[in-house]
């Protein structure tokens, strides 16, 4: 073979390697945009118009959590695949024609002495030749192999409880700086409605809301914001529904036989359906839906800050933890109201603490792995309320609650749509439920719960026996 067709080979096989490693990385991210891009537009029903999709058909039982009625608010889509990457049989093609082309290359240029002898030349030798081959195959391997676990997301720098996390960085394709303020609005009654873009409420003050609206609803106030949602729909495609960038206190009251409904999308550095940097209270007797559609994106979310709910019937769906106080962390507590939390993350989540004291909770953390239905650098504290939190593995135990509970890790997942009944050593029934995801981790407490043990039954079958001191 002539130096000069053995040069058109050698470029032949670095053009065939800069194409496919641009394929395989195209590819990888193609396709985890279009599977949040079928979670945020493409599983949703049509719906007649001034309604929404995915909203409860019917109020949730407080008195008992009827998991049955909040199942309805997330059937939209199944929570389960979107924090594992999957990787085609194309891909795994593309891999191994990088790593023959690379290892062709390199082998090529080496036993050749750097192009100085021909092809014959070079495997005049049979062991050469044998050597050359194993090398190649070898090295198709690893680079398939790296190729594979990078696409995946199999690697992730966060460590919980000894696991590593099956989720990737994202870089959000949305900075803040890109979310434009929009048209400032201070007055008194403001309907959503009436306005096309982003705006912003830039005057410390109480707000009346309304209206549907597509855009974000900024706050970048001077002073503490009180706003009353009445009926308010916002549904944003690209980042935050709703972000308060100021770091003074923000309070929602949600307004008796209200149902307001927040749903975001995208990839933004306000990476939550409902953003916060500074401390962040919801009050009221009326219903709140949250819908957090963006990339790796929370429901409800402080930055460094508190959250803090004391009423409403809250529904939180979301692709990562459903509440969350990140940063360098704050106190979520919860004081009234009802909260259902939906999450392929943790359910709830704070760098600092997680506080407890009424209401009726019910967290539901990813059932992939590495997530717990609660989850608290500092500690989670549980002093009054109903509460039931489930997850894959992790378990975060309360500490120096004042009301008793129940944290175990099963010895057996319970099923998605299984009935589950504690029962006291009297045959008395202290809580029941039909769980909308499946679980090994159990968090329950409320005022019924004693010194004693009791027994826990799924679909009337004997689970365990759990000891409460």
């Amino acid at each position: 073979m002539s130096r000069k067709l053995k040069n058109i080979i050698m470029i032949f096989l670095v053009i065939l390697l800069c194409v496919s490693m641009y394929l395989t990385l195209g590819i990888s991210k193609a396709e985890r945009r279009n599977e949040f891009e079928k979670m945020q537009i493409g599983e949703r029903p049509e719906m007649p118009e001034g309604e929404m999709p995915n909203e409860v058909d019917k109020e949730m039982k407080p008195e008992n959590l009827d998991i049955e009625n909040i199942n309805k608010s997330f059937n939209r889509n199944n929570m389960n695949g979107f924090r594992t990457q999957r990787v085609n049989v194309f891909q795994i093609v593309l891999c191994a024609i990088e790593g023959c082309a690379l290892s062709s290359l390199v082998m090529y240029l080496i036993l050749s002495k750097f192009n100085k002898l021909t092809v014959k030349e070079t495997f005049g030798v049979s062991m050469i030749l044998m050597c050359y081959i194993i090398i190649i195959v070898l090295s198709t391997l690893i680079i398939t192999y790296v190729c594979y676990i990078t696409s995946s997301g199999l690697f992730h720098n966060n460590f919980k409880g000894g696991m590593i996390m099956q989720e990737e960085e994202i870089e959000r394709t949305t900075k803040k700086e890109d979310v434009s303020e929009g048209e400032k609005v201070n007055v008194e009654e403001i309907n959503l409605a009436d306005h096309f873009s982003n705006i912003t409420i830039d005057k410390a003050g109480t707000y009346n809301l309304s209206g549907e609206f597509a855009n974000t609803l900024l706050i970048n106030a001077d002073g503490e914001v009180v706003l009353n949602f009445n009926n308010v729909v916002i549904k944003n495609t690209v980042t935050a529904a709703f972000a308060n960038i100021s770091t003074n206190p923000v309070t929602i009251n949600l307004l008796d036989g209200t149902k307001n409904i927040l749903s975001d999308g995208g990839s933004s550095e306000y990476d939550a359906c409902v953003y916060s940097a500074g401390h962040l209270t919801i009050n009221g007797n009326g219903t709140l839906e949250v819908y957090g559609n963006q990339e790796e994106g929370e429901g409800i979310a402080t930055e460094t800050n508190n959250l803090t709910i004391n009423g409403g019937n809250i529904t939180v769906e979301a692709n990562d933890d459903g509440l969350n106080a990140g940063g360098d962390g704050g106190t979520i507590l919860i004081a009234g109201g009802t909260l259902t939390v939906k999450a392929s993350g943790d359910g709830i989540d704070s760098n600092k603490d997680i506080k407890i004291t009424g209401g009726q909770v019910y967290a539901i953390g990813s059932a992939q792995g590495g997530d717990a239905g609660l989850d608290a650098d500092q500690g989670v504290t549980i002093d009054g309320g109903d509460v039931i939190a489930i997850g894959s593995d992790m378990l975060e135990k309360p500490k120096d609650s004042k009301q008793k509970y129940i944290a175990t890790n099963l010895p057996k997942v319970v099923a998605n749509g299984s009935d589950v009944k504690l029962e006291d050593k009297n045959g008395n029934i202290v809580k029941e439920f039909t769980t909308i995801e499946s679980f090994k981790t159990l968090i329950l407490s409320n005022d019924k719960l004693t010194e004693g043990t009791y027994t826990l039954y799924v679909n009337e079958e004997k689970i365990t026996e759990l000891d409460v001191k």
